[in-house]
């Protein structure tokens, strides 16, 4: 019985300690989440004094609140951050309020919430006295001494903003004095959780370098920002970075406020979660197939806002909250980028042509480029309900810092950064020699060269270039442009450029520059098939046929000889042609003007060669063209279709060789035709 009384007392203890344990823990975590505001009890004589001081400390910390989230937690900017431009963004064209970025050069500039309640409090003890205008407006009724030492208290729990200000005001009237020292009053704004939030967001970007990978698959899935590739096509392709970086801001703008954050207030899924995964795993074996140079099976009914979720959905591992977030570039925020390797600001592909016979139709554009970039993004977290429904925004910045094509926050920043050379100052420096340039050419409509109107001029000396202006009529009636060249180049190069025409390019002279202009005339192809029984070595005239059977292509390479002008086509222009770049229209352009072309063509089954035409030097008269509109391009189908290797090389030798037609060579039998 003593034992079991023992045991007895040892079981009431414990429950007695349990209960005690989760009261502590009740009411700590209740002040936590929903503080205690206390209300002093007030004379009433005295209660307009004290109404009046909370009210000034009320709007003079909604002001500082305001101002502590629009400036990414502080108040009074560091010094060392106002004059480092790359530092901050500005939310305003002349920076009055700037979001310092929280990462700058490797280094870690997350504001504290102790720090930034010190902000608060010195932010409210400034303005107080100011604001309560020494009590003029209670000279009447009271006599009012103020201490001169104010002391808030600011405090940051997950529901509320606390603030007790401690300041000794001595109130008489009449015979009677009245002490207050304490003021206290709060804001529902949820600013220690808006903090929590940004502060994990940049620690895990800085781990997982989710933006800088995001922003280099933007720049691969756009075809204006070149990264690796390849086409097909003659010429040499060239993009200016000034337009790569337009093009990426222009992209950072509508991609970057789609990204969310998983687990706040963001639209609901269109679809079942499980549904997203589904599809996720998906796009890993299409990417596979298409790596492989396989069709894959593309998913169907898929909702709209997979990327957005599947792609743009962040995961920072935030608890499930009611605050939104949204992430913002401004095109006018200044993007640091510079591929390489560039040319005076301007990449080039390598130009590989084919072999002069069997591949001269195949003129082949690499190009493998590499980026560093660095961009800042702000982070806005916005609290609905806070200041009783008027809501509240947190912002925070951060850079984005990509380093030959790879993320690099680490080891990579903004004094590391080399911007390229674009030519810009070089170009807005004037010299004295002055140019006169009128782009010359002909029209459909008269036999006589004119002024041309909107050719663009462009000025290069060695491997830099300058954009010049575009002709246009003047108040003499002259079509021209004029100005002064840059400084410092001796012998440069003009070049103008006008739709319709082929390019031009004349070295400086003094005086008028007239720099004439070939005319392109764009038109219409079609392919006419002209049968060979290559057993019996005779023409099936009879059989010539112009639609072309299903899976059948023709691919032709047009040469302008004295211009070295190459345009290179798919026929039919329909076709959907993967991974090459070809113009969806069946026409080409001829120099309006007797010319000589090389021409090629080769006859397609899928990826078997059963057909063709070639010939060099092919002259072309401006009379054969003038007023007509088609041009019929005659091929040869080899028949039996070449299956083997040798039947290919006697059909090689024949398009390429000798092949006659009657008593003529068949290229000159089957030369193209005019209508």
């Amino acid at each position: 019985m003593k034992k079991r009384g023992q045991i007895t007392i040892f079981i009431i203890l414990g429950i007695i300690i349990l209960i005690s344990i989760g009261i502590a823990v009740y009411f700590t975590t209740k002040e936590t989440i929903k503080p205690i505001k206390k209300t002093p009890i007030i004379a009433e004589e005295v209660q307009p004094v004290y109404d009046y001081v909370v009210n000034c400390i009320n709007e003079i910390s909604k002001d500082g609140l305001t101002l502590l989230g629009q400036q990414g937690g502080y108040i009074t900017i560091p010094t060392a951050i106002q004059r480092t431009p790359d530092s901050f963004v500005a939310a305003d064209p002349r920076g009055v309020v700037k979001t310092p970025l929280w990462y700058y050069e490797g280094e870690d500039r997350t504001p504290p919430l102790n720090f930034m309640e010190r902000e608060l409090a010195a932010y409210i003890k400034k303005r107080l006295p100011e604001c309560t205008g020494n009590f003029e407006a209670f000279k009447e009724q009271y006599n009012i001494t103020a201490s001169k030492e104010i002391i808030p208290i600011v405090t940051f729990t997950n529901e509320h903003v606390l603030i007790e200000t401690i300041w000794q005001l001595k109130i008489k009237r009449f015979e009677r004095t009245t002490t207050l020292d304490r003021f206290t009053t709060s804001h529902n704004v949820r600013l220690k959780q808006m903090w929590e939030m940004a502060n994990r967001a940049m620690k895990t970007e800085n781990k997982q370098q989710w933006f800088e990978n995001l922003t280099i698959d933007l720049m691969a899935m756009n075809n204006k920002i070149p990264l690796n590739g390849m086409e097909l096509k003659c010429g040499i392709s060239k993009w200016k970075l000034s337009n790569v970086k337009s093009e990426l801001k222009t992209m950072l703008a509508f991609f970057l406020p789609q990204i969310r954050i998983k687990n706040t207030l963001t639209p609901p899924p269109l679809m079942p979660e499980k549904e997203y995964e589904k599809l996720k795993k998906k796009s890993k074996s299409i990417t596979k197939d298409l790596m492989a140079g396989k069709e894959p099976k593309w998913p169907e009914n898929t909702p709209d806002d997979l990327w957005e979720v599947n792609r743009l959905t962040w995961d920072i591992g935030m608890p499930e909250t009611s605050l939104k977030t949204t992430f913002l570039y401004y095109p006018n925020w200044e993007v640091r980028l510079v591929g390489k390797p560039h040319d005076g600001g301007t990449l080039k592909s390598t130009h590989v042509k084919g072999a002069k016979r069997l591949l001269n139709f195949l003129c082949i554009n690499q190009w493998h480029f590499v980026y560093d970039v660095i961009y800042p993004v702000k982070m806005t977290i916005k609290d609905e309900t806070a200041f009783n429904g008027e809501g509240y925004m947190f912002n925070m910045a951060f850079p984005v810092v990509i380093q030959n094509n790879k993320p690099s926050r680490s080891v990579f920043g903004y004094k590391q950064f080399r911007p390229p050379e674009f030519g810009t100052e070089y170009c807005d420096k004037l010299g004295e020699q002055i140019y006169d340039v009128r782009a010359m050419g002909f029209t459909e409509h008269s036999p006589v060269a004119e002024e041309l109107e909107n050719a663009n001029v462009t000025f290069t000396c060695l491997n830099r270039e300058c954009y010049l202006g575009t002709t246009k009529s003047d108040e003499t009636g002259a079509i021209r442009l004029t100005g002064y060249l840059p400084q410092g180049c001796s012998n440069p190069l003009l070049t103008v450029k006008k739709e319709g025409y082929l390019p031009a390019q004349a070295y400086y002279t003094p005086g008028t520059m007239e720099i004439m202009m070939t005319k392109l005339k764009k038109i219409n192809y079609s392919i006419e098939v002209y049968p060979y029984q290559s057993t019996t070595k005779q023409w099936l005239l009879d059989q010539v046929y112009t639609k072309l059977p299903k899976d059948y292509t023709a691919s032709i390479s047009l040469h302008l000889r004295k211009y070295d002008y190459d345009q290179v086509k798919e026929y039919p222009a329909n076709l959907e042609t993967i991974g090459l770049d070809f113009k969806k229209e069946n026409t080409l352009e001829i120099a309006y003007e007797t010319a000589q072309y090389d021409l090629d063509v080769i006859y397609l089954k899928k990826d078997l060669i059963v057909g063709g035409y070639h010939i060099e030097n092919l002259t072309i008269n401006f009379e054969d063209i003038a007023g007509k509109n088609e041009m019929i391009i005659k091929i040869i189908e080899w028949n039996p279709l070449p299956t083997k290797e040798q039947e290919q090389s006697e059909m090689t030798n024949f398009i390429y060789g000798k092949g006659m037609l009657g008593n003529k060579t068949y290229n000159i039998a089957l030369k193209p035709e005019f209508k």
